[in-house]
């Protein structure tokens, strides 16, 4: 979903491109991967947060300006985690979160999906969905 700063969304703090986890079967419980039960436990709705902090689980805030994916930071992401500048990021806040897993029965699953080359924030955005299957 794109959101900009104006209209409904004036006074934001970050423009960008927001990605939601949809789990319909989800107890609807706050988790983050510090938590025992995580992923079991998660809500059923959430934003996957392009900075991996998780801050809006933890009640930290309720948003910052780094929350969207956006062209000149956090401009993808894989099963794998969040590609920065194009490249995944292996280190640091970004080190396998946030990504495109599922949680299947309660345990990470693969989903295949990555969505990369995520454009500029604007009054328009592009990017690009693949999905990618193994051959197991």
């Amino acid at each position: 979903e794109n959101r900009v700063n104006g209209g409904y969304d004036t006074g934001m703090r970050g423009p960008g491109l927001a990605i939601y986890h949809i789990d319909e079967t989800a107890d609807n419980v706050a988790s983050t991967p510090d938590d025992a039960n995580y992923p079991a436990s998660h809500y059923r709705v959430s934003l996957i947060q392009a900075d991996g902090q998780f801050d809006l689980e933890t009640m930290e805030d309720d948003g910052d300006k780094d929350d969207l994916f956006q062209h000149y930071k956090v401009n993808g992401i894989t099963p794998e985690g969040a590609l920065v500048s194009g490249v995944l990021s292996n280190s640091g806040p970004h080190a396998g979160y946030p990504n495109t897993k599922g949680y299947s029965g309660g345990s990470f699953t693969d989903t295949g999906v990555e969505i990369k080359d995520i454009s500029a924030p604007g009054n328009e955005m592009t990017f690009t969905v693949t999905f990618v299957t193994s051959d197991a």
